[in-house]
């Protein structure tokens, strides 16, 4: 068992800084088990599932949607009915790099909750006529995603630098008609894996409880599998594009197995982004930094007419080291913010653990913020060399 301190701003009656403590639990026959105190009657639980095998293009959002569908052991609706009369219910969110299941609960019902998604994550039907309609769902889902001339952009941006592969295709997928049942089983049969899940509790937790009951729902053989790469041909350096009275820039940063360097180049792009916003305060301005696993990629937005010259301004300063350094301790402050607000719940601080689990390793939950903090100007020096 290995413990690491991480101090987490928890929100209580009054403001303070609690020192956490995040333990990985390791015992022959369960998969990994993350687990941290938090002040709650109630336990927090996630269910992650990484992508060990990087699928067709929208398969892994398509499939997380028909997991509250029929299943061998439920039928269609059944997951969420049977967790609503326990009083529960069920989120899921898809990244590139994995999807997360998460429900919170009274700890004395985890075995219940445990088994009911055991049963609608091992033997989903991918039925057909679930699979028509959850195809109409998600394009009114992503379609309603922000703003329509910024979001094209961004995609834009990020098929001219990333391609075909699938950090430059929309999480809908490509071609959200060409999904099948069997593309989705294969990928199923692929990830949904009991060595492949990771698990992460927050609150009132018990550690051999966990165990037990993790470990006797979704038993594991010790031979996880190891994540594959998509393959990738990356457009390096920054790629403009301009479009509609909107400009934009994307770059590809530092991947998430590249610890060190993917933590300063997130203080990297927050430096621009701020650069940007001191000479635009009142433009619509879209920042994305979203570091992944095999590949991180960065894009700016901004409507203005002078947005073009002010952006790649905001570049050539960080190239040249020609900002101040309140503008990086502000890009510093940034990125530390951004990772401490989102866990003031249990539920966004479950999903921060396994993100981080996910994408660096225990390294990463534990060093983050003194990474952030010991950023200087010689390492943004020689991120934006290689990255810009």
């Amino acid at each position: 068992m290995k413990r690491l301190v991480i101090c987490i701003l928890i929100c209580l009656a009054c403001t303070a800084c609690s020192a956490l403590t995040c333990r990985e639990l390791k015992r022959p026959g369960s998969p990994a088990i993350l687990c941290i105190d938090a002040p709650s009657q109630f336990l927090t639980l996630g269910i992650f599932v990484p992508n060990v095998s990087y699928p067709l293009s929208g398969t892994a959002h398509m499939a997380e949607h028909l997991m509250f569908g029929s299943s061998r052991d439920l039928a269609a609706g059944e997951l969420d009915l049977r967790l609503e009369t326990l009083g529960y219910s069920a989120d899921a969110y898809t990244s590139y790099d994995f999807t997360c299941y998460t429900c919170i609960l009274r700890p004395g019902d985890l075995e219940a909750v445990c088994g009911l998604f055991a049963k609608a994550l091992s033997s989903p039907l991918f039925d057909e006529q679930e699979l028509a309609l959850e195809k109409g769902i998600i394009r009114d889902e992503m379609a309603g995603k922000g703003d329509r001339e910024t979001e094209e952009l961004r995609r834009a941006l990020l098929k001219t630098v990333y391609g075909d592969c699938l950090y430059g295709l929309p999480l809908e997928g490509a071609d959200i008609d060409a999904i099948t049942r069997e593309d989705l089983a294969l990928y199923h049969s692929l990830n949904y894996t009991n060595d492949n899940y990771v698990f992460v509790a927050a609150g009132p937790v018990d550690d051999e409880e966990l165990i037990r009951v993790i470990g006797g729902v979704f038993p594991a053989s010790g031979q996880k599998p190891a994540a594959t790469a998509p393959a990738m041909e990356v457009k390096s350096g920054v790629t403009t594009l301009s479009r509609g009275g909107y400009f934009g820039l994307a770059a590809p940063m530092a991947p998430g197995y590249l610890f060190g360097e993917s933590v300063c180049c997130g203080v990297l792009t927050s430096l621009i982004y701020g650069l940007v916003r001191q000479e635009l305060p009142s433009a619509e301005t879209g920042y994305r930094h979203n570091t992944g696993r095999h590949a991180s990629p960065f894009t700016l937005t901004v409507k203005s007419p002078e947005a073009e010259r002010v952006c790649l301004e905001a570049v050539e300063a960080v190239r040249r080291g020609s900002y101040s350094d309140s503008a990086l301790e502000a890009a510093k402050k940034l990125q530390l913010t951004d990772f401490l607000t989102r866990n003031q719940t249990g539920k966004n601080l479950v999903y921060q653990l396994g993100q981080m689990y996910i994408l660096h390793g225990l390294k990463g939950i534990g060093d983050y913020t003194d990474f952030v903090s010991g950023v200087s100007r010689e390492d943004i020096a020689r991120a934006a060399e290689k990255y810009l």
